[in-house]
């Protein structure tokens, strides 16, 4: 059967039109063709060392108080910028972490520390060389809320104080990363801004490191554009899609996240004031940076808008799969058709705080599975059923690209969610503090994982989504979906972040990058002003004219108003004279209708009359006729005096005598 074809992406060797085969196996890494493009590759990087190392610099990478995983995923820039002919300085402060070393003879790394020897801190170990201690339990309990800001915020923000004071009073340590005149500096900027006055003072290009989604925190204080209307703010929960309620909701956490920026930036500004007066403010150190480096993928995040100098680099730590031990190698092999799934859950999942019922629970829901499954947990468990295997190290990327590998268990950190997008496997998630909520968010917007609540979690519950995930193919084909988007690009990330910061490099800074609203206040920034400025022409003109107004009344009125009382009475006349005008045009009007009927009434007065004139002729002569009887004799008929009583005997007369037709005619 043909292997299912997918766009070639990072580390892909043997593409065929830029795709590559999905079927992994680990005996491919012992095919010979896959053995002669590795010596083909290493013997083209050996022959262009000498050309690199001619355009090769210095550069510095700064990180803050803590920063846990984000020294790793710098370290993996720093391994592949040493591979260009550069040279690295690390410089980070102490933590209870324990980093592998690193075996690389062009970095070198500088640890800073606090004397806590007597105590004081109590998120340091009590010690001369003290390390951070990461408040496990806070994060744990209340790391998806501002609640465990509030809780932290005594002594955080004086703690970074003391930090800043212990680097900037630290002359050796400037003198020496002054006299290495570096070409340019990465420097994590969360609560990271004393750094970027350090870097500053040196007088080198500052390059962002950012490990979250690019929407609160320092990040809405440089020259990204990121409005609440649709940028979801840290620890909102919220997609890019609001209502008007979730928009209002949305700019609250944003004025939540300003704030606490504000009071970080505060006590920053007192230890720059103090070692480094001539330092901008630490608004200002922020938008000035001269690059920016966002861990994050459009594939998972939202589009915003960007400066051009500030580039996704989400999956930059990717790499192409290494062989697995023999005995992950084993148990992954004897999973069968059923696979395996894969629970790690970062440097936070630790026995002293995670609960018994949580771990017990998950004991339980894997125990009902044909699936085999793989734990990272770093301390006893009263119950490990015979399908899991529990380990305090696993090379998670590699399981992950391990085709028996089925469902990833995770807290959505976004390292491990952009591995699992990049490798095709679905997830089901339980995050525990600041973005992790958020990725879960839109991890289940995009139809690629379920989740829960690891405070209410039970085994029942943990059971059905898993059996969710992995009976419904919907997850697997969406995530698949989302690979070929991550892996569909022009450059690898690591490769974009490579030549981003060379270019960097080569070009002092590329100053002509910068935006020029670095230079704008909130107010400029917005319009504000301009807006003010129309506001107050449009306003005074109408002061103006309310105040001619009134003057024109206090003081012009006396003098006028007999004048205008003149005028009001001649307009008032004119009106009479013309609503009689009207009246008696209308009367007119009438009265001709009027005469014109009287005229009508006389014409028709005047025809009855003539009508009556010739009837009385006529009646006359016909009662002349019948007295003579029609031959001249006299009738001998007696004589009728009274004038009624002579018409109607003329009548009955008339009527009876059949032989006068013409006076029948006539009457």
């Amino acid at each position: 059967m043909e292997p299912e074809l997918v766009p070639c992406g990072m580390f892909s060797v043997g593409c065929r039109n830029r795709y590559y085969s999905s079927n992994y196996s680990s005996n491919h890494r012992n095919d010979w063709k896959w053995m002669v493009s590795k010596l083909l590759v290493g013997l083209i990087l050996f022959l262009s060392y000498g050309v690199e190392k001619s355009a090769a610099g210095k550069i510095l990478i700064v990180h803050p108080m803590y920063s846990g995983s984000h020294v790793l995923t710098l370290r993996t820039v720093a391994e592949s910028l040493t591979q260009r002919g550069h040279q690295i300085h690390i410089v980070r402060w102490r933590d209870e972490h324990s980093f592998p070393t690193v075996n690389n003879p062009n970095i070198t790394e500088t640890l800073l520390s606090v004397d806590n020897s007597d105590g004081k801190w109590t998120f340091l170990t009590k010690e001369k060389l003290a390390a951070f201690k990461v408040p496990f339990e806070i994060l744990w309990n209340s790391g998806l809320t501002y609640k465990s800001v509030l809780e932290t915020a005594g002594e955080a923000f004086p703690l970074l104080q003391k930090h800043c004071d212990d680097m900037l009073s630290n002359q050796q340590l400037i003198s020496q990363l002054r006299a290495e005149k570096y070409d340019a500096a990465i420097i994590d900027i969360l609560y990271n801004e004393c750094g970027l006055a350090l870097l500053h003072h040196l007088k080198v290009p500052s390059i962002g490191y950012w490990a979250f989604p690019f929407s609160s925190g320092e990040a809405d204080w440089t020259t990204a554009y990121l409005p609440a209307s649709h940028v979801p703010a840290f620890m909102s929960r919220l997609t890019h899609e609001m209502s008007f309620f979730e928009r209002v909701y949305n700019v609250l956490m944003k004025l939540g996240s300003h704030f606490v920026v504000w009071l970080q930036c505060w006590y920053i500004n007192q230890s720059l004031q103090k070692h480094l007066p001539d330092s901008p403010h630490p608004y200002d150190l922020l938008k000035d940076m001269n690059g920016m480096l966002i861990n994050t993928d459009y594939a998972l995040d939202y589009p915003r808008l960007l400066p051009p100098t500030f580039i996704n680099v989400g999956g930059m730590q990717i790499r192409e799969p290494k062989a697995l031990p023999k005995e992950i190698e084993d148990w992954m092999n004897s999973s069968g058709e059923h696979g395996v799934v894969l629970l790690t859950m970062g440097f936070i999942f630790k026995p002293q705080v995670v609960p018994k019922r949580l771990v017990n629970a998950y004991m339980e829901a894997f125990s009902r599975f044909p699936q085999k499954f793989l734990v990272k947990f770093e301390g006893p468990i009263d119950f490990v059923p015979p399908n899991v295997k529990v380990l305090e190290w696993i090379p998670q990327q590699d399981v992950l690209a391990h085709p028996k590998t089925k469902v990833f268990v995770t807290h959505c950190g976004l390292h491990g969610v952009m591995e699992a997008i990049y490798f095709g496997v679905p997830m089901v998630g339980m995050p525990i503090f600041i973005d992790q909520g958020d990725a879960l968010i839109k991890m289940k917007e995009k139809g690629i994982a379920v989740g829960f609540n690891k405070d209410t979690a039970t085994a029942d519950e943990i059971h059905s989504l898993i059996s969710e995930v992995l009976t419904n193919s919907t997850y697997k084909q969406n995530i698949e979906k989302l690979s070929l988007l991550m892996r569909d690009v022009p450059e690898p990330p690591l490769d974009r972040v490579i030549n981003f910061i060379e270019y960097i490099m080569r070009h002092k800074g590329a100053e002509h990058l910068k935006l020029s609203s670095r230079h704008l206040t909130f107010a400029q920034y917005f319009c504000l002003d301009i807006l003010a400025f129309f506001a107050a022409i449009i306003g005074s003109i109408l002061v103006l004219q309310l105040g001619a107004l009134w003057c024109s009344y206090k003081f012009g009125w006396p003098m006028l108003q007999p004048k205008v009382n003149e005028i009001m009475e001649k307009l008032r006349k004119k009106v009479d004279e013309s609503k009689y005008k009207e009246k008696l045009e209308q009367f007119q009007e009438r009265s001709q209708q009027v005469m014109a009927r009287l005229r009508g009434f006389q014409a028709s007065a005047r025809e009855s009359i003539r009508r009556h004139s010739a009837l009385v002729m006529d009646l006359k002569d016909c009662v002349l006729n019948k007295k003579l009887g029609g031959d001249g004799e006299e009738n001998d008929s007696p004589v009728v005096t009274t004038p009624i009583g002579r018409v109607a005997d003329l009548v009955s007369r008339f009527s009876s005598a059949t032989t006068v037709t013409e006076d029948k005619k006539r009457l």
